[in-house]
């Protein structure tokens, strides 16, 4: 494992008592009016593993991408009006962020939007290429994409609109068009310029430094409490 911890990581613990898992749960409470959580049978085997009250999970069985994670919901996903999606392991993900993203994506505009905060990173793994307000391509360091040393980058939050349509954008095309060149992964981030070329609208909110600390190693972890903590 990335964390070099026999613990899965989604229940990496967290100074507050709180998992990664069940810390991204307490912060969408407020705002979400069903919550389900995909993850493996390795998480929910764990002894660390604790049920949340009033959650629903699935299980992805084989790691093939982060767009099949999320479509694993997909019986769930298409019975909601709006879907917000968040990685859990996003730890700088502030409620006053999620609460901005929902109150800007329930403005007015399109039935078929996709809201993304974003915000300017150096960590040449991800490149969100923006013109005109259209989503051309998001680059992928993985997946071979040259990434600028300071580029536009997601947070690991994306709320979209009609369930039902995203899912079978997802079905018809999107998921083919999202499998990565390198590693086979059908992901999800590529998802998102296809939905802009079927004529989704793209709406940006700008994020906080601190939203975007993401982990995926120990030393990464160490960081970021480190810079929660300022």
């Amino acid at each position: 494992m990335r964390m070099n911890s026999g613990t899965p990581k989604p229940l990496t613990l967290l100074p507050n008592g709180e998992t990664f898992l069940s810390e991204a749960i307490r912060k969408l409470a407020g705002y979400v009016d069903e919550t389900v959580v995909v993850t493996s049978n390795v998480v929910l085997s764990h002894p660390n593993f604790v049920k949340a009250e009033g959650c629903h999970y699935r299980v992805q069985n084989d790691p093939t991408g982060m767009g099949d994670a999320v479509f694993t919901a997909g019986d769930l996903i298409e019975l909601h009006c709006d879907v917000l999606i968040i990685w859990c392991d996003q730890i700088g993900i502030t409620e006053e962020t999620i609460a901005r993203s929902i109150a800007s994506h329930n403005y007015g505009g399109s039935n078929r939007k996709m809201t993304i905060p974003l915000l300017l990173k150096s960590s040449k793994y991800i490149e969100f290429q923006i013109d005109d307000g259209h989503l051309l391509k998001v680059r992928q360091a993985k997946e071979g994409d040259f990434v600028s040393d300071l580029a536009p980058s997601d947070i690991g939050l994306f709320i979209v609109s009609d369930g039902k349509e995203f899912l079978s954008t997802w079905l018809d095309g999107g998921r083919e068009y999202s499998k990565g060149q390198i590693t086979s992964e059908y992901n999800f981030l590529p998802f998102l310029e296809y939905l802009d070329s079927k004529g989704w609208v793209l709406n940006e909110v700008v994020a906080s430094e601190s939203d975007g600390l993401g982990v995926n190693t120990q030393e990464e972890l160490v960081q970021a409490l480190r810079k929660l903590e300022k």
